[in-house]
């Protein structure tokens, strides 16, 4: 009977861990929420960033970060920079040729980028990142294609602005690590 109970346990225990981690709950440490930092992000030769910019502007903007100029003075905050090298969208093979039913055909998106920590120097080297389905498109349903196109495209472009917010996540907690490292040598 306890042997039963006791399987019991570990199997839900199991279950939970399970659960849990495959909702994609990780503990980070540093919450970019509670980092009290502005951001920048610089295109270096990266053509227009779009939607991304719009979507990862968004995104920090909900997570308690403000974006900044070059020109402003940022006084004693935090300030971040998101150098974006390498842009591009990829999209999808285009339908309106008579041979063509069927076509399999990659969306996403690459991004090159590195973070910079403007107070200390903290760098997060260059960054490559590419977020890529393929998708197959049907001639005869293309409205239903264009709207499954325009999905996946929307949820590429999340997974693209989450790598980036981890990023930016990893030099925060370096900075706050260095930071709090300077407090106890100096104390």
């Amino acid at each position: 009977m306890k042997a039963r109970k006791s399987l019991a346990v570990t199997v839900l225990s199991g279950l939970s861990v399970l659960l849990v981690s495959g909702c994609g709950f990780q503990l980070r440490g540093t919450d970019l929420s509670q980092a009290d930092a502005r951001f920048r992000l610089d295109q270096c030769g990266a053509p227009q960033l779009g939607p991304f910019r719009e979507a990862l502007t968004d995104r920090l903007s909900d997570l308690g970060l403000q974006e900044h100029t070059a020109a402003e003075n940022i006084g004693a905050q935090h300030s971040y920079v998101i150098r974006c090298v390498y842009y591009r969208a990829r999209e999808a093979a285009d339908l309106t040729a008579d041979q063509v039913r069927f076509v399999q055909t990659p969306i996403g998106f690459e991004l090159e980028f590195e973070v910079v920590d403007l107070a200390n120097g903290e760098m997060l080297t260059r960054q490559r990142i590419i977020e890529e389905q393929i998708q197959r498109l049907d001639r005869d349903n293309l409205l239903g294609s264009e709207a499954s196109i325009e999905q996946l495209r929307a949820q590429l472009l999340q997974r693209l602005v989450d790598q980036v917010v981890r990023s930016l996540n990893v030099v925060v907690q370096r900075s706050s690590q260095a930071a709090s490292a300077g407090v106890t040598d100096a104390g």
